[in-house]
């Protein structure tokens, strides 16, 4: 739920990181289900050329390094994960952006008080530490060492 009348910074800088956050979760779900109908096709290409060719294993041999090197980059990127990770955050964000959406309608000057920007401010700080979290963890299964700083 967008609401493009409202231009109180907290609420702005919420929907510019849904933005980014729904474009890295597009990516992701785009490059898992591309990796997985491409295992697919190859797998049953494999399966009818194995079935079909008696002669030389050449073109055989040439889907199943294909179909392989496809498994090992789906494995070393994990897209599935980083998928799931960015869905999560997408939703906490978004949770928080309709809140705001909430308190301001039948506002006609669609400005949050002091108190409900601090309110807001803590949920999203709280939202910023868990997926940095989530991503910290993912970089860290990958072998990569991160900042825990929420701000980074």
């Amino acid at each position: 739920m967008k609401d493009t009348t409202i231009q109180d910074p907290l609420y702005l800088h919420i929907q510019k990181e849904i933005n980014l956050a729904e474009n890295k979760s597009d990516l992701y779900r785009n490059c898992f289900y591309f990796f997985r109908v491409t295992q697919i096709l190859l797998g049953a290409a494999v399966t009818l050329i194995a079935a079909i060719v008696t002669g030389p294993k050449v073109p055989l041999l040439i889907i199943g390094i294909a179909l392989s090197i496809i498994s090992a980059v789906e494995t070393l990127f994990e897209v599935e994960v980083k998928k799931s990770t960015y869905k999560l955050i997408l939703f906490e964000l978004r949770e928080i952006r309709t809140e705001i959406i909430y308190m301001l309608m039948g506002r006609a000057d669609k400005i949050l008080t002091k108190e409900e920007i601090t309110s807001l401010y803590e949920k999203y700080k709280s939202v910023r530490i868990a997926a940095k979290g989530l991503i910290d963890a993912e970089k860290n299964n990958n072998g990569v060492s991160t900042s825990t700083s929420p701000d980074a």
